[in-house]
């Protein structure tokens, strides 16, 4: 017999219905709360990987302004010679 049916059979009277209310009120909580967690979790995960990206995004663009600039400073370099 599968979980379900058990606890479908076990909350048939009264009493027991009373139990598997209080029961099935604390699992949702615990589910809500679990699920706040997880919410926390990705959300400041994204966040992290935010800043990452930009901080990722500025040291690219300082290296592409380095790369040009050292380029250019050879070209002029390599243009003096000839």
């Amino acid at each position: 017999m599968d979980p379900i049916s058990v606890t479908v059979s076990v909350c048939n009277d009264r009493s027991s219905f009373d139990f598997c209310t209080t029961i099935f009120s604390q699992a949702a909580h615990a589910l809500e709360a679990r699920i706040k967690k997880m919410t926390e979790i990705y959300s400041s995960g994204v966040g992290t990987l935010k800043e990452l990206a930009n901080t990722l995004h500025v040291k690219a663009s300082s290296d592409m302004e380095q790369i040009q600039n050292k380029v250019s400073s050879q070209t002029l370099a390599v243009e003096n010679v000839i």
